[in-house]
């Protein structure tokens, strides 16, 4: 029996896991496909069931993203199971056994790329079409299914070293181990689906289908997931490097166009919102200071101090252990000239039994997120904004392109401005400021790493700036799991990788080492 890749299966259905890793399980994928999809009213259930996955797994607190933004000493988490990543104690982490969150990652990824595959592959390969009213309308699905694949691709690139391709036209009956990719193909693919989707939006005027989205706010018609998609490619570009010296030859110029041309406002659902709030709920109570439950989430001390003026730091010491102390910022302004900081997080001074972040972690920190988290303290009734993408990372994207590619930088000032004196009522950024790129780097820190877990670690890998880089033993990307590389025999062959990463182990030669 031929061996296939253990996403497979679930390339027509979105919704079993049995079965993942039988490899006697044959490969009837195409007559699958067109079996289960001819009927063209079932394309848009499909695609708004991939955003949702692609929503839900990326907010996940369990065991997904949030490893990143503990890699990335954004977050502290609650205990052994999701901190294994604070600055100074990042040991190795298991590649070699079921689950983890490198694999999390990789199935949610390929079950959501294979489902929305199909949809292209029936419009553009059998030529099914998608009638509103009697009218052909598959360009609306195809606009969703570029983006969406564009999205899912570029977060395969931007995570993992290598991967496979899986598009519309690919026979996947062919696919084998040598089909396994460096992860600039993945870029490349993702940027073209993105583009694509661009293309549609010009050529095609439509408002999106209702039930694509709660609220639909990015997504609402062809302008809007125009603007989204290119911000998406303008973070693809921008965010791939894995080292700073990798950053430089990113085509700044290509960002610059994509981030021009990107979203106008910020990316959120009002709740209540029906069919919505349970799913949203647990994500963001979790880091409310204010609920009755426990915090499982706190502020790592490396942004306490990055805000802190120049002889508060030791009030907030990073990242030496021994002498960390927690100092209430609220009653010891001026701790920062920055407003932000006794406006976006707030000293708990919670250390009791039942806080679950300090059973096991008791010293690292006591600032909880004050902001993007009205859902959780309004638990009771389920009300409130939970936020996704902001126009802020759009705007920081689009100063940094500018800043980069010498292009108008009194534009990047006014861009930074938007945020570093609208929000934290610091002095003015200017087209004659020398440290215009580590303004860029601290109003993304700040602003954009509360919402998309990945951002921050995707923000200090490639940073060339000493202060931002990520701390010795942080992974930068993440290998292929390690069941997939057994599937494949390829234990061993593959870059010697071994079934660890990250620690001890992270070299530049391996994973990671700064």
């Amino acid at each position: 029996m031929k061996r296939i890749i253990y996403f497979f299966f679930i390339l027509v259905t979105t919704t079993s896991c049995n079965g993942l890793f039988d490899l006697n399980v044959p490969n009837k994928n195409t007559p699958g496909i067109e079996q289960v999809l001819n009927d063209p009213s079932a394309y848009s259930g499909v695609l708004a069931g991939a955003y949702r996955d692609w929503y839900l797994n990326t907010v996940d607190w369990q065991d997904k993203y949030t490893n990143l933004a503990t890699n990335s000493d954004s977050y502290i988490g609650p205990g052994e199971q999701f901190t294994y990543y604070i600055s100074y104690e990042k040991p190795r982490i298991d590649n070699g056994g079921p689950g983890g969150f490198q694999e999390n990652i990789w199935v949610f990824l390929y079950k959501d790329i294979g489902a929305v595959r199909n949809i292209l592959y029936m419009t553009d390969v059998i030529g099914k079409q998608y009638k509103i009213e009697g009218e052909d309308r598959t360009y609306i699905i195809q606009a969703n299914a570029c983006f969406l694949l564009g999205v899912l691709n570029a977060e395969l690139s931007l995570l993992y070293d290598k991967a496979f391709i899986i598009t519309e036209n690919i026979d996947i009956e062919s696919i084998t181990a040598d089909d396994l990719v460096d992860a600039s193909q993945i870029r490349d693919v993702a940027l073209n689906y993105f583009d694509r989707c661009i293309d549609l939006c010009t050529k095609n005027s439509f408002t999106n289908l209702a039930a694509m989205f709660p609220n639909n706010i990015l997504l609402a018609d062809n302008n809007e997931l125009k603007k989204f998609a290119s911000f998406m490619a303008a973070r693809t570009l921008a965010y791939f490097p894995r080292y700073s010296d990798e950053t430089p030859s990113v085509d700044w110029n290509r960002v610059k166009n994509y981030a021009q041309n990107g979203i106008t406002k910020d990316w959120f659902v009002t709740l209540p919102d029906p069919g919505w709030n349970t799913l949203t709920i647990p994500n963001w109570a979790y880091y409310d200071p204010l609920n009755t439950r426990s915090i499982w989430y706190r502020v790592n001390h490396r942004i306490i101090n990055m805000m802190a003026n120049p002889d508060e730091k030791s009030k907030a010491p990073w990242p030496t252990p021994s002498t960390w102390t927690n100092t209430d910022i609220q009653t010891n302004a001026p701790l920062s000239s920055d407003k932000r900081l006794a406006g976006d997080f707030v000293f708990l001074n919670r250390l009791s039994s039942n806080d679950i972040t300090f059973v096991t972690r008791p010293r690292y920190s006591q600032y909880a997120l004050n902001r993007f988290c009205d859902v959780g303290k309004s638990v009771d009734n389920n009300t409130g904004d939970t936020y996704f993408y902001l126009k802020a990372e759009c705007d920081l994207l689009y100063a940094e392109s500018l800043i980069r590619s010498n292009g108008d930088k009194t534009l990047a000032a006014n861009l930074i401005n938007n945020t570093r004196v609208g929000r934290g009522n610091l002095t003015p950024a200017s087209a004659s400021d020398p440290d215009l790129l580590r303004k860029v780097f601290y109003e993304k820190f700040v602003e954009c790493s509360f919402t998309v877990y990945a951002t921050p670690f995707f923000d200090r890998r490639r940073c060339e700036l000493n202060e931002f880089k990520l701390t010795q033993y942080s992974f930068r990307e993440l290998p292929v799991p390690y069941r997939e590389l057994d599937i494949w025999k390829l234990q061993g062959k593959y870059d010697n990788k071994k079934p660890t990463f990250g620690g001890l182990a992270a070299t530049k030669d391996n994973i990671a080492f700064n």
